[in-house]
């Protein structure tokens, strides 16, 4: 599966984003301006090297914010825990794409271990789609 800008058209965007608000009772709130603050200077303190990547993330960590702000942050700790300081000078592939950037983001978003849901990769080809699916379920 190639990623191009076109793949998704309006119609498939706007029905994903309304199912997964309704599976999750989404309400569309903001992120206060202080709670991105936040973030945003621990993960500046991170890149700039004023502390290291473990302490930015226990920092993330300690921070006590709300549920859906929550899984944002945790989407912030999973990304800092895998993706490489420096960028990837050579050409990555889409299993590499997948697993290195866009599932620790997703998981962190999705997976909700206490109510059995996991965001699951399958490699199946649907007979909807000729590509590979995810699926969200709950175990």
């Amino acid at each position: 599966m190639m990623m191009y800008p076109h793949f998704f058209n309006q119609t498939m965007y706007a029905t994903v984003i309304q199912t997964i608000e309704g599976t999750y009772g989404i309400k569309k709130p903001r992120i206060p301006m202080d709670t991105i603050t936040k973030i945003l200077n621990i993960i500046q303190d991170v890149s700039t090297k004023t502390i290291s990547g473990d302490k930015g993330i226990m920092q993330l960590i300690d921070l006590d914010f709300p549920s859906q702000e929550t899984r944002f942050v945790k989407s912030i700790i999973q990304l800092m825990g895998k993706l490489p300081c420096n960028p990837i000078s050579s050409d990555i592939n889409e299993s590499e794409l997948g697993s290195r950037y866009i599932d620790p983001f997703l998981c962190g978003l999705f997976d909700d271990p206490d109510r059995g849901m996991f965001l699951r990769w399958t490699n199946e080809i649907t007979d909807v789609f000729d590509e590979i699916v995810i699926i969200i379920t709950r175990v």
